[in-house]
């Protein structure tokens, strides 16, 4: 990895997000929890996004490959989660990574519960009332 010189790093992309960590609040088990994660090209030159990784296989991080965001514009990386067979709290990650030089990772996190259905939860076991 080669050191920038002081008008190359002064001219780079820079990415920021909105947030880059976020309460998804209560799911019922087998809903999706979606989000964008919105982001700003702060940079003087073009902001390409390399790669978005999952930290696992129930999250799928949705970017936009190839495209390039002029200064100034905005992005969005969509992080889609399901629930289905996760019960309780849950806590997932999507590692972004860009060609802006001093922040060429970004880790993106979120947080859910993911409940049992109430309405089918209580029929099977006898709930008492």
């Amino acid at each position: 990895k080669r050191i920038l010189s002081a008008l190359e790093r002064e001219n780079a992309p820079v990415i920021v997000f909105e947030t880059e960590s976020v309460d998804g609040g209560k799911l019922i088990e087998g809903e999706k929890f979606v989000y964008d994660f919105t982001f700003r090209n702060e940079g003087k030159s073009p902001l390409k996004l390399t790669n978005a990784k999952a930290s696992c296989g129930c999250t799928t991080p949705f970017w936009p490959k190839g495209e390039e965001i002029a200064p100034g514009e905005t992005g969005k990386v969509t992080v889609s989660f399901n629930s289905k067979g996760r019960i309780g709290n849950q806590a997932k990650s999507v590692t972004v990574r860009s060609n802006d030089p001093d922040a060429a990772t970004k880790i993106l996190k979120f947080k859910v519960l993911v409940v049992k259905d109430p309405f089918h939860a209580g029929s099977i076991m006898g709930g008492s009332n």
